[in-house]
């Protein structure tokens, strides 16, 4: 399965992020098996903080994945979208995020929190452990609880599939 994120810049998980027009595209690719590292021309999750990322990238959501949308700077979700799924996540995170821990700098963590309970990719504390790896010690209290402000803003884990199919149909969610 393949995991694309789409950020401003504060991403620091991975050191390839490749910077243009002013937003860093991160691509974390979550593999269950070594064999099938190849480059991916689909997402089976795409986080969005932006109306330009997330027009450019709709269009490279997988049938039937997740959507994830940051809508404190979105003003509308391209129907390309709503084409390919009906997981659409939309919350205002990085207003929420500046309302509850009094920064929006942790906004990204907390998309990371909303992203791994989502997808059902981790657990809260296997992704703070992994935070920790990466972030300067002085910043672990602040990105702790904007990632548990992530987890908490997510109603509804989903399953990723790995079997895709061209059409929509049954088995739709």
């Amino acid at each position: 399965m393949h995991l694309f994120l789409r950020d401003t810049g504060l991403f620091r998980l991975n050191p390839m992020a490749l910077r243009f027009v002013g937003i860093v595209v991160l691509r974390c690719l979550v593999l269950q098996r070594t064999d099938r590292l190849s480059r991916s021309e689909q997402f089976d999750v795409i986080y969005s903080m932006h109306q330009f990322a997330l027009n450019m990238h709709a269009i490279l959501l997988k049938t039937n994945g997740i959507l994830i949308v940051d809508n404190s700077y979105i003003d509308r979700i391209p129907k390309e979208a709503f084409r390919a799924t009906k997981k659409i996540i939309i919350q205002p995170v990085t207003k929420i995020v500046e309302e509850k821990l009094g920064s929006s700098l942790p906004a990204n963590m907390a998309g990371l929190g909303m992203i791994a309970k989502a997808a059902n990719l981790l657990q809260s504390d296997e992704l703070k452990k992994a935070m920790k790896k990466y972030i300067k010690p002085k910043y672990h209290e602040l990105n702790e609880k904007a990632i548990d402000l992530g987890f908490s803003l997510i109603e509804r884990s989903y399953v990723l599939k790995e079997e895709r199919h061209d059409f929509v149909g049954r088995g739709f969610e």
